[in-house]
């Protein structure tokens, strides 16, 4: 019983010391206005964290990606015309791609080990390895794309255009043609894909809601309005609990709600100047985690096997 108790015991230092700063979930956003990126936790419970600011070299940061298991944030900041990177506590800041024009979005490939960013100004998507290197660009049609979605089990890309009344799609190495993904729209901003179920979540600026659509449905559902003016920009969602995340200009907050729109919204956080773009911190269980949690298995089991085996005489 004592060594059970004491591997037990172990075992649980070792996961807390190992792997407990990887199992938080938080929020991340960049702020264009404020020059700042944030942090905080999904539920609004904990003070927002500034990790970069514009004395870190920050001028306009927009897109942003998240590579938990390597521990890393990459930004793109329009103000600066750079693609850079940081460890996800702010340290360790790098210039990865310099001299590029207005940037709206980002989003990571981490499985191939590229990004893509929306080049508005240049009225192009660009790509390059996370490195920086490799730099192409893929859509030269595309009128001032702002915000990317990528579907990486279907190789496709989707965009809203900055004025546009639609989604389009793409494969992701740029080849083939360009479908309309959806019509119908008010200037979108941020896209979320839900295609399990075949649906796409989007951003409405001007008439500040939070819609979905069926693919090929041609239905447009209103999810949430924005109150007192607020126009939705960013946008993330958290599949395995069925909750969507956004940003608001104008109002300059943080918000969530069900992904079916059922219980109204809320509130997490304010951001001084325009919050822009926010991901989700959701880390999968790490080798150590799943080693660990099999061990403490092993010896539960083993202890009650020998409690329960009879008495030798």
């Amino acid at each position: 019983m004592l060594r059970a108790a004491t591997c037990l015991a172990i075992c649980f230092l070792l996961f807390s010391a190992g792997i407990g700063p990887l199992v938080a979930a938080d929020l991340y956003w960049t702020d264009k206005n404020d020059a700042t990126i944030w942090r905080g936790d999904m539920d609004g419970a904990t003070p927002r964290q500034v990790l970069l600011d514009w004395s870190d070299g920050l001028v306009e940061p927009r897109g942003l990606g998240l590579d938990l298991a390597n521990r890393m944030m990459y930004w793109a900041d329009a103000g600066a015309g750079t693609i850079c990177r940081a460890d996800l506590d702010g340290n360790g800041v790098q210039t990865l791609i310099s001299g590029l024009p207005f940037m709206g979005d980002l989003e990571l490939d981490l499985a191939a080990g590229k990004m893509y960013w929306a080049e508005t100004a240049g009225s192009a998507i660009g790509c390059a390895n996370l490195d920086g290197t490799g730099r192409a660009y893929l859509f030269s049609g595309a009128t001032q794309p702002y915000y990317l979605a990528l579907d990486l089990d279907g190789d496709m890309l989707y965009w809203g255009q900055e004025s546009d009344t639609r989604i389009y799609r793409g494969r992701m190495d740029g080849t083939g043609s360009v479908e309309e993904a959806a019509t119908g729209l008010n200037r979108v901003r941020d896209i979320g894909l839900d295609l399990a179920n075949n649906t796409v979540y989007f951003n409405e600026r001007d008439l500040g809601q939070v819609k979905r659509t069926e693919l090929g449905s041609g239905v447009l559902q209103t999810l949430f309005t924005v109150p007192n003016g607020g126009k939705p920009h960013g946008m993330a969602l958290d599949l395995d609990d069925q909750m969507i995340y956004w940003t608001t200009t104008g109002t300059d907050s943080i918000m969530r709600g069900n992904m079916d729109g059922s219980g109204g919204y809320e509130l997490l956080y304010t951001s001084p100047g325009a919050p822009w773009d926010i991901e989700l911190a959701i880390p999968e269980p790490s080798t150590l985690a799943l080693v660990l949690v099999g061990a403490v298995s092993v010896l539960v089991v083993g202890w009650r096997r020998r409690r329960s085996a009879p008495a030798r005489g």
